[in-house]
């Protein structure tokens, strides 16, 4: 599963601190964790809904076939928001039926005990149909024929229960057969293909095959007025589904999937196991997608691409989005993870492999080189004293949702890499087919997955993994070279890296180094660091020694004075890996005090010609960040100068405002590059672009599709007031929600006060297209407060419209709300006051209360502490670069 919402702010997330979980034993359903007794225990499912679209109500009839293991008088099942209507098990019906929304339970009392055995229970339920994308929801959206309503369900982690009476919890895999009945003119879609459509009057009912054994959160119902195009894999027929009209918008997708299934159905050793495939997009507020089997479910752009209207670089996020809830058809459907403590098992290892597989298919992206944004996301907050492990212990729903965070996918998918290096690629990818064949149709802990590592590699993976996976944080190695008679000797130690200078840790790591020469990194050493401390030889005394080659590690780096100047000094020369690599060690160390901030500076004024895209987007991130830190200050127009004199050679290298290269990384770059010389002042490239957009008014095709993001951008940033109403009525003449959002993003970067005030209106007052979803509203406050430089303004809208902004989000959402976008703010307002609104609006019975506020006060005092450094740098050692400032 991808959520968006946690996407966009993960840079500044901090969750819950708690003890690193123990060791654990391979699957065994008895000793599962969970709520729900096991002396029931559900195995089939037979389900009819009926939803009224217009009343957005919904009732249902269940029979399933439970084992009952132990004599009871009483069956606890899951159920949340559902009034049941009648309750009968063996055709008698039950003495009493008692609802606990609380616990989101409901217990049937039965008038005599029920043996061992094979039993039947029949349940009539109602419920309602909601907003939130939980459960069973609604969206509506326009069309070119007026305002249409689509049904779609989202039930990771713990929502099922909202739609049918269900043991809710993954351990308990049950077979599925669904019907419904909807408005004829509405089709339907779930897991698996329908074996039967009848219609009566103004009625449609579908009804759909029996499904392979699985979780209940994999339960998938969609139903619209859906357009369809298809495409055949390896025998399934995949399709795309999206509202009618839309369809061929997803012909990149279904182009994407197609190719994905083969490989997948070769990587993991095993055939796709159900007959179809379909991706399916929500218009709407669906939070990223979700790996239902044999439905994926997607919001529309991360699914639909319009090539008429949005750049290249689009493809990357659906290619990868894809990918990532393909490759949970496998890992996660096929074989799931037993209890949400494990997690990781499917989103650390998803969020690797959409990158390994997007990587197979398009290597012109580089994004192996590029991962490094991903992983930074996780070290950010893994580098905090509050951090949680990988895998953290989960006792309830709430916990459950709060568990989708950036430790769980990236640094989940940061240690897969790791694995996977250290281990082989080949000797690891049998692993993960002994691991499939294995666990077939059932559940896992990671003890499951290391057994087939380390019979695959015969090594001891669970030893290896243990601390990486069970304990908080990372190790910073720090490496002493020194040269003794022609031969380098390296002096290795590692601890805890933590941002806080004051903090200590006597944890350790097993480490697997790659050590190379910096200039010639082919044929790494490897070498397992166990120990405290540890010294390697490292061969002749030829240069820097690497002790992270590749950048496979999820480590810091700290090398001795002498080493770090001399990588500093040929940091052009090295692999683009190992540039990004000490570009976002050096950032890192800065913050936490063991370098000054000319160090990174001083590394990125070394680049020399590097064009590379992946250096560059850890550089622009590194500038970016800190002139977000100088907003306010008398330094900033200093800073944009220096920030212009870096940029601009490398924009004149690449071409300039040349047609965008037919190389997708260079083109990329070129728009990261014109945003962000824009956003820095380039008076050349301000100019340029409102020509270009001048010119896009009255002739569409005269900026290509992958310009027009940046340039819109660039305009919004400076525009005046007629500007900004010309490209507010552009919202309208949109053709496509993508492009009605282009649109609205540029509005947001506008830096006059009452232009950016009457941008943070927008999102109330209906402008943003309501298909786009109520999130859009959020990353605008976002966008006025960072791009914009108005964080006061964006602080005080947000305080007086916070329980306007919040309304029309899920229980998962409003915790993100807190936790993830109040920490932005730290430059709105004092602290105290910041402090205070936290505590007073955090939702309440939520532990993140404190690491927000540790965040909060990480970030202030590192503006605090990086500013006069900065100004200072760029006065004496920067004064050279700015005068070519623009």
């Amino acid at each position: 599963m991808k959520r968006s919402l946690a996407l966009a702010f993960a840079f500044f997330a901090s969750f819950l601190m708690l003890a690193g979980a123990r060791a654990e034993a391979p699957f065994s359903f008895e000793t599962a964790p969970g709520k729900l007794p096991k002396t029931v225990v559900p195995l089939d499912y037979d389900i009819a809904l009926r939803p009224n679209v217009s009343a957005l109500t919904f009732t249902g009839r269940e029979s399933v076939s439970v084992r009952v293991t132990t004599g009871t008088s009483m069956i606890v099942l899951n159920t949340l928001g559902l009034h049941i209507a009648q309750a009968s098990v063996d055709g008698h019906a039950v003495s009493s039926v008692v609802t606990d929304d609380k616990k989101q339970t409901t217990t049937l009392h039965l008038a005599a005990p029920v043996a061992t055995g094979t039993h039947a229970i029949r349940l009539s339920f109602a419920g309602k149909i909601g907003e939130q994308p939980q459960g069973l929801f609604y969206t509506k959206f326009q069309t070119s024929g007026g305002e249409r309503t689509m049904l779609a369900t989202q039930m990771e982690s713990t929502d099922a229960r909202r739609m049918f009476p269900s043991w809710d919890e993954p351990a308990f895999r049950a077979t599925y057969r669904l019907q419904v009945s909807v408005p004829k003119t509405f089709d339907a879609v779930s897991n698996m293909p329908a074996s039967s459509t009848t219609i009566t009057g103004d009625t449609k009912t579908v009804t759909f095959a029996r499904t392979p054994k699985m979780a209940s959160y994999l339960v998938v119902l969609c139903a619209g007025e859906f357009g369809y195009i298809q495409g055949v894999s390896d025998g399934v027929k995949v399709r795309v589904v999206a509202p009618k009209g839309r369809e061929q918008n997803g012909r990149y997708a279904l182009d994407a999937a197609e190719r994905l299934l083969a490989y997948y159905d070769d990587y993991f050793g095993i055939k796709y196991p159900l007959p179809k495939l379909d991706l399916i997009a929500v218009p709407g507020g669906f939070p990223g997608a979700m790996e239902n089997w044999g439905g994926i479910t997607f919001t529309q752009g991360d699914l639909l691409f319009d090539p008429a209207v949005q750049p290249d670089s689009a493809k990357e996020g659906i290619f990868q989005t894809v990918a990532h809830e393909m490759s949970h058809q496998w890992f996660g459907d096929l074989v799931t993870m037993a209890w949400w403590d494990n997690l990781w098992l499917n989103e650390g290892f998803a969020d690797w492999m959409q990158t390994k597989a997007t990587d197979h298919f398009n290597p012109d992206w580089h994004l192996w080189q590029r991962v490094n944004g991903d992983v930074e996301t996780a070290m950010a907050t893994d580098g905090q004293m509050t951090t949680h492990p990988v895998q953290t212990p989960i006792e309830d729903e709430t916990q459950a949702d709060a568990a989708f965070d950036e430790i769980t996918y990236q640094k989940g998918g940061a240690f897969i890499r790791m694995t996977e290096a250290y281990l082989g690629e080949a000797v690891f990818r049998d692993g993960i087919r002994q691991y499939m064949r294995a666990n077939a149709y059932s559940n896992t802990t990671s003890a499951n997955l290391y057994a087939a590592l380390s019979a695959a590699s015969h090594q001891d993976v669970a030893t290896f993994a243990k601390a990486w996976t069970l304990d908080p944080g990372f190790p910073l190695v720090t490496a002493d070279e020194t040269c003794t008679n022609g031969r380098t000797s390296i002096a290795l130690s590692q601890q805890r890296f933590f941002y806080e200078p004051d903090q200590t840790s006597s944890q350790l790591w097993q480490i697997p180094l790659r050590i190379a020469p910096a200039l010639s990194p082919q044929g790494a050493q490897v070498t397992l660091m166990a120990n405290k401390t540890q010294t390697v030889s490292a061969g002749p005394c030829d240069g820097p020694v690497l002790v992270n080659a590749g950048a496979s590690g999820y480590f810091r780096v700290q090398y001795d004075a002498t080493t770090s100047a001399a990588l500093v000094n040929q940091i052009a020369r090295l692999a683009p890996d190992d540039r990004v690599r000490v570009l976002a060690d050096t950032q890192a160390l800065v913050v936490a005090q063991k370098a000054p901030p000319g160090a990174f500076l001083q590394t990125v004024s070394n680049l020399g010609s590097d064009d590379n895209l992946a250096v560059w987007e850890t550089t622009l991130s590194g500038l970016r960040r800190i002139a977000d830190f100088e907003v306010g200050h008398p330094g900033l127009a200093t800073f944009d100068a220096y920030r212009r004199s870096v940029l601009r050679p490398v924009f004149e290298r690449i071409g300039g405002w040349a047609p965008s290269s037919s190389d997708a990384a260079v083109a990329s770059l070129q728009q990261k590059l014109i945003e962000a010389l824009g956003a820095a002042g380039d008076q050349e490239i301000i100019a340029q672009a409102r020509v270009r957009y001048a010119k896009f008014r009255t002739d569409p095709a005269s900026l290509p599709p992958n310009l027009r993001p940046a340039v819109l951008n660039v305009v919004g940033t400076y525009a005046d007031a007629p500007t900004w109403d010309q490209m507010h009525a552009g919202i309208k003449q949109s053709k496509s929600t993508e492009e009605a959002l282009m649109y609205v993003t540029a509005l947001c970067h506008a830096r006059d006060p009452e232009l950016a005030q009457r941008c943070l209106e927008m999102s109330l007052n209906g402008d943003i297209p309501a298909e786009a979803g109520p999130v859009n509203g959020l990353f605008d406050l976002v966008t006025v407060a960072t791009r914009a430089r108005q964080p006061q303004m964006s602080w005080a809208f947000y305080k007086a419209n916070a329980p306007k902004l919040q309304e029309h989000f899920s229980e998962f959402e409003q915790v993100y709300i807190g936790t993830k976008l109040l920490p932005l703010f730290w430059n709105a307002a004092p602290q105290a006051e910041l402090e205070a609104y936290i505590k007073a609006h955090m939702p309440p019975g939520l532990p993140q209360t404190a690491q927000v506020l540790h965040l909060l006060d990480l970030t202030i005092a590192t503006a605090n502490r990086v500013v006069p450094e900065v100004d200072a740098w760029v006065s004496t050692k920067g004064a050279g670069t700015t005068a070519a400032g623009r």
